[in-house]
């Protein structure tokens, strides 16, 4: 199982998938921004901005890169159509899809 995450993290290091998940993450901070301050243009600190990023991640951002990147590396093999190659060695589909989702 230690192979196939070490082959997945290889294979990921070719696409730009990461890049747009980190910047999908970073751009949450300035929608935590504009959505604290329309709220009703009240005073807030540093704190406050911190627990609505980290709110704003947890329910709106992270759950949507998570399906958006898992998605892309499951459907990579299929575009690629090496997802035949990877079936002929002794690894479950079980085990690889396990290991797609783990990465």
């Amino acid at each position: 199982m230690i192979s196939i995450l070490q082959t997945e993290f290889i294979k990921l290091k070719r696409y730009n998938i990461l890049l747009s998940g980190i910047f999908m993450m970073l751009l949450s901070v300035v929608l935590t921004i504009f959505t604290s301050t329309a709220n009703d243009g009240s005073y807030w600190d540093f704190r406050y901005l911190y627990e609505q990023v980290i709110k704003n991640n947890m329910t709106l951002v992270f759950p949507v890169c998570i399906t958006l990147i898992s998605g892309y590396i499951m459907n990579r093999e299929y575009d690629d159509n090496t997802i035949k190659n990877i079936l002929t060695v002794p690894i479950s589909y079980r085990e690889l899809i396990f290991s797609k989702l783990i990465v």
